[in-house]
């Protein structure tokens, strides 16, 4: 089974922000907030969500404290590592 590591896991949720985001010239960084820096509104963050769920394999909604991940890019990618090992 192929597991990935945390530089991958970022390198797709760049990927998945600039998508969602339609400019890939948007700076991404660890402290990156979706809201307040890249201007996603619900509808951005539900279509993230659900593109990750599909790339990586995950749900969301297995993790405990999931609203409190998905807003600062380093939280989000470390929410996206923690449930790919839930999963393994």
């Amino acid at each position: 089974v192929y597991i990935m590591d945390k530089k991958e896991i970022w390198r797709k949720l760049q990927q998945i922000i600039w998508e969602i985001a339609g400019d890939d010239t948007i700076a991404i960084e660890q402290d990156t907030k979706l809201i307040e820096d890249c201007n996603f509104d619900s509808l951005n963050v539900m279509d993230m969500l659900s593109e990750i769920e599909r790339v990586f394999g995950v749900d969301f909604m297995d993790l405990e404290d999931f609203e409190e991940k998905f807003n600062e890019c380093s939280m989000l990618c470390d929410g996206i590592a923690e449930l790919m090992e839930i999963h393994e």
